[in-house]
């Protein structure tokens, strides 16, 4: 049987990893399920739905942002 968990060293911090378990064990068990069922907005979507952009400022605020436009900065993909 091989190792699945192991140290390495870190350039960069991955605080927010605790979120992003968090927010995964929401959507599991679909506790937005309200938002998504009852947000109808007559809104252009491109790239995400008004449920999306909800999400992520409520993320945003859950990570420390201030302002919508600190969301850019301090949300992006972890490179760990």
């Amino acid at each position: 049987m091989t190792d699945l968990f192991g140290l390495s060293a870190m350039n960069r911090n991955p605080q927010f990893a605790p979120l992003a378990l968090l927010g995964y064990r929401l959507q599991q068990r679909h506790f937005f399920a309200p938002w998504r069922e009852q947000l109808h907005l007559q809104q252009k979507s491109v790239f995400s739905t008004p449920y999306d952009k909800l999400l992520t400022c409520l993320i945003s605020l859950m990570s420390g942002c201030y302002a919508v436009c600190q969301i850019d900065p301090r949300i992006r993909l972890d490179t760990a």
